[in-house]
């Protein structure tokens, strides 16, 4: 039995498939900039080359990142479910490799005499 995946979770699957292919048509022109860099070409234009594509492949990403992250609160919502943080979590939320950005608390008052 398949699970039917909703319109709006489908679209932003779509969409965040073609911010990744963005982004890999910028880590292409990285490596691409690299073997100019290793052969006797303009180094000027190699280096232009590999910082677009770096800026490129990051911005695409990191915009893949955020309509998948749309798209899984507008479904939560939509879908009306509620309940405690770790349960709102989806798979991607909880297989990410960077750490999750936390506040630093408040120095106590009396700490710094």
């Amino acid at each position: 039995m398949t699970k039917r995946i909703p319109p709006k979770d489908e679209r932003a699957l779509v969409a965040s498939g073609a911010w990744l292919y963005v982004g890999l048509v910028g880590a292409t022109a990285v490596a691409a900039a690299l073997l100019q860099l290793l052969d006797e070409g303009g180094w000027l234009s190699a280096l232009a080359l590999a910082v677009s594509g770096c800026m490129l492949a990051a911005a695409s990403w990191s915009r893949a990142r955020t309509v998948l992250d749309a798209g899984r609160t507008a479904g939560a919502e939509e879908r009306g479910k509620s309940g405690s943080r770790a349960s709102r979590q989806s798979g991607l939320a909880a297989m990410t490799v960077l750490p999750a950005v936390r506040r630093r608390a408040a120095p106590h008052p009396g700490a710094g005499e």
